[in-house]
């Protein structure tokens, strides 16, 4: 290009910016990394800020130019030159976090920031809106990676301080960066760096901060750079435990909505199997809201199948303790929600007549088919 001609292009594309950022309807294409930016600018240390920079997609690729095209070749943003005040910053959360997740995760580039800001929103997001969001888009996140039961961090592992997470990532960081020049980096340098970040026990926060750094070194690394795999097994390792123990976590979230998302996504984690750990706990279970989600699976993939390990008569032992818990919500709780819930959920799993019954047809019905109560504890741990 003429350098006369580089005057004229920086107010072209000045005036476009300007543009952009007083006419969010410019927006005729959709940025991932733009949701990502947005996101980081309504999280602060206290949960929401309320004095951001945020970007529409268009404004995004003018700031960044063609990097944009391509989520997570690790620059930054150059940062506005305004921020303004925002009233109501939850509302922005969640309307960004719905945008960046309806990408789909065919990519890994964008799986990842999902997966990043999803785990963040979970745990960290003032409201359960936006957590409740997070934890159903996680449930599809663990089905991907086949996170199977959501696990808490180890009580017996601590996790690994800000400092020396800091050298871990600076290693790593050191280790591909010759890569990054278009050098070969040292034999086993980065595979030694990832070792030591998967032996490192990660809670979800510095396991977010893991995933960060491999969005960048990913994203700026070539496609058939040799260093590439290490990085990808750690990154999918990495996802794996953030989402096991966000998901561990948001089933005892304080708020039920997330609670009863949590049950969700575990279910589509998992399979229906974790509904016998389910059905165990939920006579402990103060929300009827959460009550009735759980049910509303029962209804929706049937009740677990007993372990192969166990002997007949403990299986049916088991099945019954399991159906009593759902007759007895029909039978005898005083929300009609959970009543009506409870007795949808025996049809569904072909252990309830077909027909419509009153609720005193059903409560001789049961007394009929278990007249001598619920069996015994069969023992196995569930």
């Amino acid at each position: 290009m003429p350098p006369s001609f580089r005057p004229l292009l920086a107010a072209l594309l000045c005036a476009a910016l300007a543009s952009c950022r007083a006419f969010g309807a410019l927006d005729l294409i959709e940025v991932p990394d733009a949701k990502a930016w947005n996101l980081e600018e309504l999280h602060d240390a206290d949960g929401h800020a309320y004095s951001v920079d945020l970007t529409g997609d268009v404004e995004y690729l003018l700031r960044r130019g063609r990097r944009a095209l391509s989520p997570g070749d690790g620059g930054d943003s150059p940062r506005g030159s305004k921020r303004e005040g925002i009233r109501d910053p939850e509302r922005a959360c969640l309307k960004n976090l719905v945008a960046l997740a309806r990408f789909g995760p065919r990519r890994e580039n964008v799986a990842r920031l999902q997966v990043m800001w999803c785990c963040r929103c979970a745990t960290e997001c003032p409201w359960s809106l936006s957590r409740e969001r997070a934890v159903l888009e996680l449930g599809e996140h663990a089905r991907r990676l086949g996170v199977g039961t959501p696990l808490p961090l180890d009580p017996d592992r601590t996790p690994v301080g800000p400092d020396e997470l800091a050298q871990l990532v600076g290693g790593l960081i050191a280790a591909v960066r010759p890569a990054l020049s278009g050098g070969e980096p040292a034999a086993g340098a980065v595979g030694e760096a990832c070792e030591r970040l998967r032996a490192a026990s990660l809670d979800v926060a510095g396991g977010r901060r893991v995933l960060s750094t491999l969005h960048g070194l990913l994203g700026a690394l070539a496609r058939g750079d040799g260093a590439r795999a290490p990085l990808a097994a750690l990154n999918e390792e990495v996802q794996v435990a953030c989402v096991s123990q966000t998901l561990a976590a948001a089933l005892r979230d304080p708020a039920p909505r997330v609670r009863a998302a949590a049950l969700r996504a575990s279910v589509r984690s998992a399979g229906k199997d974790i509904l016998g750990l389910v059905l165990a706990q939920l006579e402990r279970e103060p929300s009827q809201l959460v009550v009735v989600e759980a049910l509303r699976l029962v209804g929706e993939h049937g009740l677990p199948e007993p372990g192969p390990e166990l002997p007949p008569e403990t299986a049916r032992d088991l099945r019954e303790r399991q159906l009593w818990t759902v007759a007895r919500l029909a039978l005898e709780d005083a929300d009609g929600r959970v009543r009506a819930q409870a007795m949808l959920a025996l049809a569904a799993v072909g252990e309830a007549p077909v027909g419509g019954l009153s609720e005193l047809e059903w409560e001789r019905w049961w007394r009929a088919r278990s007249p001598a109560g619920p069996p015994s504890d069969p023992g196995n741990g569930l």
